[in-house]
């Protein structure tokens, strides 16, 4: 009998302490190092955003596959398949959200299904950035993860925002 495709939420990969998060963004080597048991090939049922600062190795979503290299940005929307094969020297930025994130503070409930980032049809899931690019937008990723890190007041409107920042940032590449 064939195996079933597992399908992460974020509580899946937090566990049930952290399960009130509509966000997680963290270090993408400390993601991976405290997440080794992730049964591969997998789905989300949450967007995520790859910012690689360092890479080796391949990344594959939905049966395409990719080299990795330093300043791409991968991008994923829910129900799509993955698996990776990383080098140890891989390192950059993780951003997991669900749509509800927005939601909560936007009329439109399919904001994020409008970037052209995650639309199958018309956008690509990889994009290598230029040095400044990716130097700008690694800013912004290095600030949400202090930001998500310090846990303060209005964190999750900061957050909502440099998120924004980063998804209008990135649709213009």
């Amino acid at each position: 009998m064939a195996k079933k495709m597992p399908t992460y939420s974020i509580c899946n990969l937090l566990g049930a302490d952290r399960c009130m998060t509509e966000i997680v963004v963290t270090r993408l080597r400390d993601f991976l190092d405290n997440h080794r048991d992730i049964q591969f090939p997998h789905r989300h049922d949450f967007y995520q955003i790859v910012l690689f600062t360092r890479a080796g190795g391949q990344h594959t979503i939905d049966f395409q596959q990719y080299e990795v290299i330093p300043h791409q940005v991968y991008y994923m929307a829910p129900g799509q398949i993955h698996t990776w094969n990383f080098g140890p020297e891989t390192d950059g930025y993780l951003i997991n959200f669900n749509e509800s994130f927005f939601t909560s503070m936007l009329h439109n409930p399919h904001f994020v299904r409008e970037f052209p980032l995650f639309n199958n049809v018309s956008g690509t899931a990889v994009n290598t950035l230029d040095m400044n690019c990716c130097a700008e937008l690694e800013q912004v990723f290095a600030q949400m993860l202090d930001e998500f890190n310090s846990g303060g007041d209005f964190t999750m409107d900061i957050l909502r925002g440099m998120l924004i920042i980063i998804l209008a940032k990135l649709s213009r590449v």
